[in-house]
């Protein structure tokens, strides 16, 4: 769990920097269902990354498993 924790705090701030300069980028955050463990998670860490990394909207959905995975590759959600 570190580990993946160590990665995506490391890889989103890069992805998130290569928006415009001055714009807000909108982010939108799949995490677990409403009411699942992984839930209040997504919302944390949305909630940390608007507050932490200046220029970024972010938003909180309700997602799961390879529902996430193809809601990304669709351009439905960022991360």
């Amino acid at each position: 769990m570190k580990r993946i924790s160590r990665i995506l705090l490391t890889a989103i701030p890069l992805a998130l920097a290569t928006g415009a300069a001055g714009a807000d980028t909108f982010v939108r955050m799949l995490a677990g269902p409403q009411g699942g463990a992984w839930y209040p998670y997504g919302a944390k860490m949305s909630e940390m990354f608007q507050k932490n990394i200046k220029g970024i909207t972010t938003s909180t959905g309700p997602g799961g498993g390879v529902g996430n995975i193809r809601d990304v590759d669709k351009g439905n959600a960022e991360i």
